[in-house]
Parts: C-alpha cells; sequence; structure tokens
C-alpha cells in the first residue's frame, strides 16, 4: 500500500493558520456564480468524472489551466501597484508564494469548493485532502467565470450589432478595406465580373474574421475586467501580509555567506589558530513574541525565534529552522565570538554563522591594532 504523502495533506498545509478571520473577514462574502449551466458544470465536475458533448477547452483541467494563469497576470499587476519600490526577485518570489498551491487550497476550504466540486467515489477522500487537487478547485472555478462572461459579452456585441449598435471604429475600418479591396478588381473587360464577384466574396470572409476577432478580444478584455474584483478582494490583504521585508535581506545574507564557514576555517588554519566550536539546535521562528514568552530574535529573516515542545515533553519538529552557533575563543588575544545563523538547513545556518563571525573577528583585530592580510593572509601588527 502507497504510504500517503503528508506534504500534500490539506491537514498540514503550513498556511492554513495564517487564514483567520481578521483576514478572511475582509473577503468576497461567497464566489459569484458562474453565470452559465454548462461551464458551471464544468468548473465544478473534477476529470475524474467525464463529461459528455463538452468541448476541449471547456473541461475541468483546461478550466483550471486558463485560471492559473488568470491569476498569475493579476497577481503579477497587483504587486507592481502594491510594492513598487521591491527588486524583481523579491517580487517573483512573493508571487511563486501568493499563487501557490497551499494558499490556493486555503481558498478552496474558505468557499466550500471540495464540497461543491463532484468527484468520482473511487478518489473522492483523498482528492478532497490533497492540496494540489483543492488548490486547482479554485483555478477551475476561475477558469469557468471567466469563459461565462466571455461568453456573456460576446452575446451583447451580437445583439448590439442586431440592433444596428455596430462600433464606430470598426465599422469605419470595414468600409476602408471594402474600398481597398475594389481597388484591386481588374481593368480588362474579359472576367471582370467573375474576378469582381471572388474579391468581394474574399473581402467579406476577411471582414468577418476580424471583426469575429475583435468580438473576441473585447470579450476577453471585458471577462478579465469581471474578474477582478473578486480576486482584489481576497489577493489585496494577503499579498500584504504574505510579504516579509525582512526575506528580501536574509537571502542577500545567504548569498554574501556563501562559503564562509570553509573560509573562516582557513583563516584560522594558516594563523595555526583553534577552529571554531559549533552548537546547533532547532527552533521555531514566531513573528510576534506573545507575552510570558521567551526567545531570541532572530536578526537573519526568521522572526522571533523559540523551542517548542508538546505536550508529552517531546519536541515538536513542524516548522522548525534550523540555529546554528559559531564559536571562536582566541585567549592570547583575550578575543570570545559567538554568533548565530538560522536557516532552514543546517548547512546555510553555518554559513550564515561563520560569515558573521568572521566580520566580527576581522573588527576586533583591527581595533586592536591589527588587520588581515587578504583572504588566506596572516595577521601582522600594524607600523
Amino acid at each position: 500500500m502507497t504510504k500517503p504523502d503528508i506534504s500534500d495533506d490539506t491537514s498540514h498545509n503550513p498556511h492554513r493558520a495564517t487564514f483567520d478571520k481578521s483576514l478572511t473577514s475582509l473577503w468576497p462574502l461567497s464566489l459569484p456564480p458562474i453565470p452559465d449551466d454548462t461551464l458551471s458544470r464544468c468548473a465544478t465536475t473534477h476529470s475524474s468524472i467525464p463529461l459528455e458533448n463538452t468541448e476541449s477547452k471547456y473541461r475541468y483541467e483546461r478550466l483550471a489551466f486558463v485560471g492559473e494563469g488568470i491569476l498569475f497576470s493579476f497577481v503579477t499587476s497587483l504587486l507592481q501597484d502594491i510594492f513598487p519600490d521591491i527588486d524583481r526577485e523579491s517580487a517573483s518570489i512573493l508571487r511563486t508564494k501568493l499563487i501557490s498551491p497551499p494558499i490556493l487550497s486555503s481558498i478552496s476550504l474558505h468557499y466550500f469548493l471540495p464540497s461543491r466540486v463532484i468527484i468520482s467515489r473511487h478518489i473522492l477522500e483523498p482528492t478532497r485532502k490533497s492540496i494540489k487537487a483543492t488548490s486547482e478547485m479554485f483555478q477551475a472555478y476561475l477558469g469557468g467565470l471567466f469563459y461565462a462572461y466571455e461568453l456573456r459579452y460576446i452575446d451583447t456585441i451580437i445583439l448590439d450589432e442586431d440592433e444596428g449598435k455596430i462600433n464606430p471604429a470598426l465599422r469605419e475600418r470595414n468600409i476602408n478595406r471594402t474600398g481597398d479591396q475594389e481597388n484591386v478588381v481588374c481593368t480588362e473587360e474579359e472576367g471582370r465580373q467573375s474576378k469582381k464577384r471572388k474579391i468581394s466574396n474574399d473581402s467579406e470572409k476577411i471582414l468577418d474574421e476580424v471583426e469575429m476577432q475583435y468580438h473576441h478580444t473585447s470579450a476577453q478584455a471585458q471577462a478579465y475586467t469581471k474578474i477582478q474584483p473578486l480576486l482584489l478582494g481576497i489577493l489585496s490583504e494577503l499579498s500584504k501580509r504574505t510579504y516579509d521585508p525582512d526575506e528580501n535581506e536574509h537571502r542577500k545574507l545567504l548569498e554574501m555567506s556563501e562559503n564562509s564557514k570553509g573560509e573562516l576555517h582557513i583563516l584560522l588554519g594558516k594563523n595555526k589558530l583553534p577552529m571554531p566550536l559549533y552548537t546547533q539546535d532547532k527552533v521555531l521562528p514566531e513573528p510576534v513574541q506573545t507575552q510570558g514568552q521567551e526567545g531570541t530574535f532572530d536578526s537573519n529573516g526568521g522572526g522571533r525565534t523559540s523551542k517548542v515542545s508538546n505536550a508529552s515533553g517531546g519536541r515538536n519538529e513542524k516548522g522548525l529552522k534550523w540555529k546554528v552557533g559559531c564559536i571562536i575563543v582566541l585567549p592570547d588575544d583575550e578575543i570570545f565570538i559567538r554568533e548565530e545563523g538560522i536557516a532552514q538547513n543546517s548547512k546555510d545556518a553555518g554559513n550564515i554563522a561563520a560569515y558573521l563571525a568572521l566580520k566580527k573577528l576581522r573588527e576586533m583585530m583591527l581595533d586592536r591594532g591589527k588587520r588581515w592580510k587578504g583572504k588566506e593572509g596572516e595577521i601582522s601588527e600594524k607600523d
């Protein structure tokens, strides 16, 4: 029997706890209904149940594909407006978080989509408990809304044309195009009438295609505009709460500290100085320190940290990060340095700790009238 993937279980969704009432109370009370019965059925019928007489582009998995694209485009534009000053990489990381399966799954659960989507009974429970599957439910619903709105606006355009309300710009373009085509007609008497009829037919065909494409593009733009208030209501405040201003600094620190552990060891070894001591532990970052709870502030992008134990006295490993301490003791120089680094893995945490310790060591040596000569140089007294 295949062991279930805990990381894809909705009960282990890392974002589940962040969707509290202070956030969801700002959201639309419910998702707008899909104003087309066929598309509504397509958007709420899982791919495990085949639908007959349905265009391929309107099938569940294709609607989810369209919804994914809508979210990508909307979130990109939203972040440009809300965070105009953050760098591209930070914006890209934030966008990835906002359209990630865990967040979209939480949105689906909030609006009870798992209970609304019709799923084959053979995979009913696993699908409803899957983060990936439930995230696709929200994407498919968006795709259904988009196409339903598009069809509605196309119907409106056709109705306007039937009543003689044709877009003036389109009418002018059609008239000019017809005049250009008529000028192409041969001047020779023989075959003039047949060629004129052919050109006229071709012209009408071209005009129909241009007009159809114009209507299609216009309807899609209107449909996207219609969806925007829903997405703005859900994602605007969510993006502000998801963005961590310290995360960018932490990412830069990771880049600067790469291989710092090895560099520190080389410097100490070349000068026949004692190697540093390392301590390591796992800690739980906490964005806010609650009253009566002790912890150390993680200046490396992790917020406050504290050790967490479960009710039985054992360690709770969920959501923990590595905290590595780097200790340098140089008795002859009366130097004692202790720095800590916190990261997702022990290697990065160790490099951060070593980088900070190395930086502090250089500062202390300069304060004591000494300096390092180069990356692998020796310590010497200033003249």
